[in-house]
């Protein structure tokens, strides 16, 4: 993937300048302070890919540059899989109908063992896979919209504050299956905001309070 000169401006201020590739197989970890702004970066994302990196400002907020993919992840037929902060699940399904339903919409095959692995790769326990999806605990909703952004066969995953309602122990179980999902060739992006660690991250792009960014290269 590659941000090409990429501003991205909040509250007349430029909040991050960036122009690198980013390899396929990496995680990349956004994180600061303020999660508006890296919601706002990480939404930029999302339509970008949508769009085929097209350079078309939203909402005036990124103002120059294009994010796009290149080589063989762009033949993908689905380019980006995302979770909202929000997590946007459909009450009334059970968490299995929910994973299964994102497989429908991305046009891509579905069966109940893709299903279930995906639930089991985030921890979320069997008894509740299907259980409606309004009856299981935040922590356990937050997984079951991870697994159904993790399943879809897309070349960059882009999740928002994935583990924030999650204990020490399941957020390592479910950074260990975004490391999982990034060796087997996709590019993993997670908002990271206030005091959360974050997965192990090959970048990290910090927006912080002044201004000013930082993106380093681990690997």
């Amino acid at each position: 993937m590659i941000l090409e000169e990429v501003l991205l401006e909040m509250n007349d201020r430029a909040v991050l300048t960036v122009n690198r590739v980013i390899p396929q197989g990496s995680v990349v970890a956004v994180t600061g302070h303020d999660g508006a702004v890296i919601t706002d970066f990480l939404n930029h994302i999302v339509h970008h890919l949508r769009k085929h990196g097209e350079k078309t400002p939203v909402s005036g907020s990124i103002v120059e540059g294009s994010i796009r993919l290149h080589g063989p992840l762009a033949e993908r037929a689905s380019h980006v899989s995302e979770m909202s902060r929000e997590h946007d699940l459909i009450s009334g399904l059970s968490a299995a109908e929910n994973v299964a339903l994102e497989l429908i919409a991305a046009k891509q095959a579905s069966s109940a063992e893709l299903i279930r692995a995906a639930l089991d790769a985030v921890g979320l326990p069997t008894a509740v896979h299907h259980n409606l999806v309004e009856q299981p605990s935040g922590g356990q909703q937050q997984r079951v919209a991870l697994a159904r952004a993790m399943v879809v066969d897309a070349p960059v995953k882009v999740l928002d504050d994935p583990a924030s309602e999650l204990d020490p122990i399941s957020r390592d179980v479910v950074y260990d299956a975004l490391a999982q999902l990034a060796s087997q060739g996709s590019i993993v992006i997670v908002g990271t905001p206030g005091s959360d660690p974050g997965p192990k991250a090959d970048i990290i792009i910090r927006l912080n309070k002044g201004g000013r960014h930082v993106a380093q290269l681990r690997r």
